[in-house]
């Protein structure tokens, strides 16, 4: 930062600190102590980055002052609310920087600018590493290899190796893909993206495998360090950090390196691969690295963004990929490596080549011959294993070698393999891509927080889970969840320009999210996601077009990606929500945005004053499925009362298997929703989406809604936390179950034609449907609900249930017609209303009755329909039920 912005940001910060006193002055308790703590964020930021020469300690005591304001307020409970922090403020964004700049305690500072390392020391004294040397690999220790300094070789002057005696670079033969040595270290993940950058340097003439290696000579190739210390410049942790290492690599006693090396076409040795991969897996916990997603690696040392492609994601489509993949190979835009699973045997035909369990391989190429597509692997072991060399490996990968061996005569036939795509989409696993960031006309990145999330976990009664109502201002932390999970929120513009698109109808949009980690070997799992919403007026769908996978997937890896396409011709506004889950402390996130059309990224602060959560769960037969189940009705639902129109949020939060809904529905009296109408429904998080659902809905009226919190399947169960935010008060209450506290009685018949099946009354033999008989002996509430029971793709019947008194004196048999009632049936108590052809039936909702004895009739609107259906009878006292003969 120049000198003239530090000052700038001193002179923020004192006039933040007058503008907190003056409002402690007027008695404003809850602005200056929000304006106190902005303050002291400023001052904060201010000790960090001063100058050298400046003095601390004054700005030190000015930060002590005005958080000591800002305690003193909160102490005597006058401050309202808890500060909010502008998640991409320069000093938020430094601050989760700084947070994650250093991983098992190794520090990993942020990089200089190019010219700040070429002038550092690399002459003079021997460098001595402070941080101890990556921990050996079981193999590197079987074969008693050290760590082995190139001066110390040189010093013997007698049979120095050949690496220590070669060019660090030699660029008269670069290496391509294949020369590049793994040995007996298990970084394949990491080798194989070494790999496919050289082979890209090769064809394309980038020099992307060695640019993070420093210093470099004239021409800009890695030269050795005359004091033994180079620099490695790794993106990591969203940001471009320096790591410093001496020029030891782990040897053999007899010199020879037992780590990734390059042997050129002519025979030179480069050894520049051995440094590259010491100074990664200082950061991956020590040469026992077990490997990764190679886009990762390759995204560490060139910047380039990953992709990860599952050949059996419900969503993969093998022609659409092909097509993506070939076009950008063709111009070199992407690098690929391919992974593969456990039990490769059992998916080998024979002839097929033999491809090693839970293994990266670089792909080298991917072309077309003669009508057939290919693809281009190589193994980055790149040699026969000695039994030696065999017995150094464990587990799957030990018999993945001694496999290797046994069904390959030689090995250096096989260690570079064509298969078919048809082949690879049905033996590979998965597809790793990297993508040329330059393909995108602009780009951003801004770094920032998770907080850790408080309160306790959920009932163990998801029925009985208690409302907590909180009606003060809210704050940019989510309230506790199921999980727990963390979230951060985040406005993005896309601002088209006819000269970036071209005239084109679409253009893609890529949001990259790097979790940040201090520790080279988690204990436990975090999975993360993002969730994109486009920001319309009323109704918010979860964007899905566009997109290889469904968008806000959780996975258990560093990086997710979320690629979709907006409008070329408009301005389009989302809501991006960045989501963590499996742990519950403060984490620290980048979050990348890339497209040909300009971007925008802001922090959304949370605009309203209310909030209400609810905490429930889906369990038996609350568990009703999406609006096309005949359970829908039974699905956890909530009374919204809006007072006065308001803008409001509605967020639901639930276990990351779950994929989940929620909908606003305008409701006429507040009560149970059997049904949704698209014109009903005031907002929609849109398709469901695993973990999380978001809608939003502005200037609401007022009045009484439903709010339904639904699974995409019928039975799952789990448990959720309901969040509803917005300006101005409303009310959220459950609604209670349908028959919820009332006896139960579940009845069943079948229309049956020319039996059973007589249609509505004006067919003339209403009478002869299926009916039953309630008996009540003291006055009630009855609850009937009447369903049918169709197959899948059969339509569903128009159907009515009625209530009739049956009289006690029944009219003379001689009287009555053919055509009329039966002699007990009297004046029609409840009916359900219109003929309805509802998944989930039709209702009697609420019939008082006095004692005596009821004959229910179920009917079909029209004659002759056959089909089995269910009756659900409850009641406020117990009656009795009967078919009537």
């Amino acid at each position: 930062m120049s000198k003239q912005a530090w000052k700038d940001k001193l002179s923020l910060a004192q006039e933040t600190t007058n503008r907190a006193t003056r409002q402690e002055l007027a008695r404003d308790y809850s602005s200056a102590y929000e304006t106190y703590v902005r303050a002291g964020d400023l001052y904060l930021w201010l000790v960090k980055n001063r100058e050298p020469t400046s003095e601390a300690t004054e700005l030190r005591e000015r930060l002590r002052r005005v958080l000591g304001r800002a305690e003193a307020i909160k102490l005597a409970g006058r401050a309202a609310q808890i500060v909010e922090r502008r998640l991409l403020s320069d000093e938020e964004q430094t601050r989760a920087l700084e947070a994650s700049s250093s991983i098992d305690g190794i520090p990993l500072p942020l990089w200089k600018s190019t010219d700040d390392i070429s002038t550092l020391a690399y002459q003079g004294q021997l460098f001595v590493d402070s941080v101890p040397q990556p921990a050996l690999a079981p193999g590197q220790v079987q074969q008693k290899a050290t760590f082995r300094r190139r001066h110390s070789w040189l010093k013997q002057r007698d049979s120095v190796p050949r690496w220590a005696s070669s060019p660090l670079y030699d660029y008269r033969t670069p290496l391509r893909g294949h020369h590049i040595v793994q040995d007996v270290v298990t970084d394949c993940s990491f080798v194989a993206a070494l790999e496919v950058a050289c082979e890209h340097d090769a064809t394309w003439h980038t020099q992307l495998a060695h640019a993070p290696l420093y210093p470099k000579d004239s021409r800009g190739f890695p030269r050795w360090s005359e004091n033994g210390k180079h620099c490695v410049k790794l993106l990591f942790n969203g940001i471009p950090r320096q790591i410093v290492i001496d020029d030891s690599i782990p040897c053999r006693p007899d010199g020879n390196p037992v780590c990734a090396t390059g042997l050129g076409a002519d025979g030179s040795y480069h050894i520049w691969p051995a440094l590259l991969e010491k100074a990664y897996l200082r950061l991956r916990g020590g040469y026992d690295f077990q490997g990764s997603n190679s886009s990762i690696d390759l995204h560490a040392l060139t910047g380039w963004i990953p992709e990860h492609i599952g050949f059996q994601h419900a969503g993969f489509q093998r022609e659409k990929a092909w097509d993506r993949l070939r076009w950008a190979w063709t111009r070199g835009y992407i690098m690929v490596t391919a992974g593969t699973t456990r039990n490769m045997a059992s998916r080998r035909a024979p002839g097929q080549a033999f491809l090693v369990d839970s293994h990266n391989y670089a792909v080298l190429a991917i072309d077309e011959e003669e009508g057939e597509r290919w693809l281009t692997l190589m193994n980055p072991w790149r040699r026969s294993p000695s039994e030696e060399d065999a017995s150094t490996w464990t587990g799957e990968m030990r018999a993945s070698l001694e496999n290797f061996q046994t069904n390959s005569p030689s090995y250096l036939d096989r260690e570079i393999i064509r298969i078919t795509w048809s082949e690879a989409c049905s033996r590979l696993d998965s597809l790793y891509l990297n993508w040329n960031p330059a393909i995108a006309k602009h780009a951003l990145t801004v770094h920032s927080h998770w907080r850790k999330v408080d309160g306790s976990d959920l009932g163990q009664n998801p029925e009985q889970a208690p409302i907590t109502t909180t009606t003060k201002p809210t704050t940019m932390t989510t309230t506790a969840i199921v999980g727990p999970s963390q979230h951060s929120s985040f406005r993005l513009a896309i601002n088209v320009d006819e000269s970036d698109v071209s005239g084109a109808e679409k253009t893609d949009v890529w949001l990259h999210l790097v979790r940040h980690t201090t520790q080279s070997r988690e204990d436990e799992v975090q999975w993360i996601a993002i969730h994109v919403f486009e920001s319309e007026a009323v109704k918010h769908r979860l964007l899905a077009h566009g997109s290889d996978y469904r968008m806000g997937t959780y996975v258990d890896s560093t990086h997710n990606i979320v690629r979709f396409s907006t409008s070329a011709h408009r301005r389009s506004v989302y809501t991006v929500i960045v989501s963590r889950n499996g742990c519950n402390n403060d984490a620290t996130f980048s979050l990348s945005a890339f497209s040909a059309a300009k971007i925008e990224l802001h922090d959304i602060p949370r605009s309203f004053s209310f909030s209400q959560l609810v905490q429930s769960g889906w369990s038996g037969k609350s568990a009703g499925g999406n609006a096309a189940s005949w359970a829908f009705i039974h699905n956890p639902q909530f009374r919204l009362t809006v007072p006065q129109a308001t803008s409001l949020a509605a967020m639901v939060e639930t276990s990351k298997d779950l994929p989940v809904q929620v909908l606003i529905v305008w409701s006429r009296r507040g009560k149970r929703i059997s049904h949704v109408s698209e014109g009903d429904i005031v907002a929609s998080s849109g398709l469901y989406n695993y973990g999380f659902a978001f809608a939003e809905a502005k200037k609401i009226q007022a009045g009484v809604y439903s709010v339904i919190v639904s699974t995409f399947e019928e039975g799952l169960s789990g448990l959720f936390a309901l969040k509803v935010e917005s300006e101005g008060e409303i009310v959220l209450e459950a609604i209670a179950a349908e028959g919820a506290g009332m006896f139960h009685k579940t009845l069943r018949g079948r229309w049956e034609k020319d039996v059973s099946a007589m249609g509505g009354p004006s067919h003339g033999r209403y009478h002869c449907n299926p009916r039953f008989i309630v008996d009540v002996d003291k006055a009630c509430r009855l609850v009937v609900r009447l369903r049918p029971e169709v197959k899948k793709g059969i339509a569903t019947p128009y159907l009515n249930i009625a209530l009739f008194r049956v009289n006690k004196t029944p009219r003379s048999a001689s009287s009555i017609s053919p055509a009329a009632s039966p002699p007990d049936i009297g004046a029609e108590v409840a009916n359900s209303g219109s003929y309805a052809d509802l998944l989930s039936g039709v209702a009697i909702e609420d019939a008082r009755l006095e004692p005596g004895t009821y004959s229910l009739i179920a009917s079909t609107f029209t004659p002759g329909v056959e089909c089995p259906f269910v009756i659900d009878l409850y009641s406020s006292l117990p009656t009795t039920c009967r078919r009537a003969h």
